[in-house]
């Protein structure tokens, strides 16, 4: 799926931005939003025209969309703030971050349930536990709602993950 690939890149420019604490890739980032919204109107053309559409594979391609957005926005409040340099712990988050979806790419493609919990896990870890720790800075403090958000949305297993895996 393409939008794998279009995420994978968003988030190694935010990543390696963070680290290197200069954001001036913003129309890389859009035009990656752009591009996942094509193939995500493509690709619900597409489901459309098949003679039953499967609302779980739907909302499964919605959250991947959204979880781009998500990604270019957080890009683009830095952009539009007086932030620019943050922790080590927020560029440590987004690398787990990437990891994360990683391995639910590794689950959709494989369709291998064997490391669902563990991915379950650290999901917990990553909104329950890790993003606290970035509230001790203002800047961390002001990037780790967007980050918050990101992981929230991500499908990782989520009912339509499942059921899109359960029935292929």
């Amino acid at each position: 799926m393409g939008f794998f690939f279009i995420i994978h890149e968003s988030l190694d420019i935010l990543s390696n931005d963070v680290k290197r604490e200069c954001f001036d890739n913003y129309e890389q980032m859009y035009e990656l939003m752009i591009r996942c919204g094509r193939f995500c109107n493509f690709f619900s053309r597409t489901l459309f025209k098949e003679k039953e559409l499967d609302p779980f594979v739907w909302t499964m391609v919605q959250k991947l969309l959204m979880f781009q957005h998500l990604t270019h926005h957080c890009y683009k409040a830095v952009i539009n703030s007086k932030y620019k340099k943050f922790s080590n712990e927020t560029y440590s988050y987004l690398c787990d971050v990437k990891k994360l979806f990683r391995n639910f790419e590794t689950i959709y493609y494989k369709k291998d349930f064997s490391a669902a919990e563990d991915i379950a896990k650290q999901k917990d870890d990553l909104l329950y536990t890790q993003i606290p720790k970035l509230q001790k800075k203002e800047a961390d403090l002001f990037i780790a709602p967007h980050l918050y958000a990101m992981v929230r949305i991500m499908p990782i297993l989520g009912g339509s993950m499942a059921e899109v895996l359960t029935q292929s």
